[in-house]
């Protein structure tokens, strides 16, 4: 398990649930997160053809679904059909796309922190961040911890800005932008979200002085997040969540 003694302020959050163990953004894979010790997962949200929320990463069904083409073309009757666990292994098959208003009941009754990724896949970007926005009205409460909205889509985080002015929103970084802190400043954002190949102390020190916290995805190797965390990371984000179970010895 997972020994919080260990490293008490640093913070691992479970990418899309234990998905080295068990199919991605699954209700399997986060709780198979919560047994192995982690306190947050996260996850995408995505629209299905007729507007109702789902738990998914790609575009595309085909990778981690017995579905084909883009899922904002399917109805949503078509994605509760789909199987997104026997890709993974046979010991995972009739495992459903779950929504996002599963998703949320579920995190809730075993007092999971969350990170929601914002993924539009196409333009009806209002739409899906009122949604998501609704669902976390509706399921989530003051006594849980407060999620963590993130997104590469700026327009879908200046929509989500608008939406919920106290929202705690991350800047997901994929590529260095020498504008990061403009858009963050103008977003308010609580927080940005660093691909591991852009990371540098020096940038982490930059994020850091304009009061925000600075994560960095996906971090698989135990090494690296010790680098990381040397060089003042507040989190990662791993495919892992026992990955610092190893940390003693390193």
């Amino acid at each position: 398990m997972f020994k919080t003694q260990i490293t008490p302020t640093y913070w691992l959050i479970a990418h899309r649930g234990a998905s080295a163990f068990a199919p991605e953004n699954t209700l399997p894979s986060m709780r198979l997160a919560k047994q192995m010790g982690a306190q947050w997962v996260e996850f995408d949200v995505v629209l299905s053809k007729d507007g109702e929320l789902f738990i998914f990463h790609d575009e595309k069904l085909d990778r981690t679904s017995n579905g084909k083409g883009l899922i904002a073309k399917a109805s949503a009757a078509e994605l509760k059909q789909l199987d997104a666990g026997r890709w993974y292994a046979t010991e995972y098959q009739h495992t459903p796309i779950p929504t996002l208003s599963i998703m949320l009941a579920y995190l809730a009754e075993i007092k999971m922190g969350m990170n929601l990724e914002i993924k539009p896949a196409d333009d009806r970007i209002e739409l899906l961040v009122d949604g998501i926005f609704s669902a976390i009205e509706k399921h989530w409460s003051n006594e849980l911890p407060i999620p963590l909205i993130s997104s590469f889509s700026i327009e879908a985080l200046r929509y989500a800005r608008v939406r919920n002015p106290s929202a705690r929103l991350g800047l997901l970084l994929h590529e260095w932008r020498d504008d990061w802190q403009k858009l963050a400043d103008e977003l308010n954002c609580y927080s940005v979200h660093l691909n591991k190949q852009i990371v540098t102390k020096e940038r982490v020190n930059a994020i850091h002085n304009t009061d925000r916290k600075v994560l960095c995805y996906t971090v698989n190797d135990i090494v690296q997040a010790k680098h990381l965390f040397e060089i003042g990371m507040d989190g990662i984000f791993s495919d892992y969540p026992n990955l610092l179970e190893k940390w003693h010895g390193i």
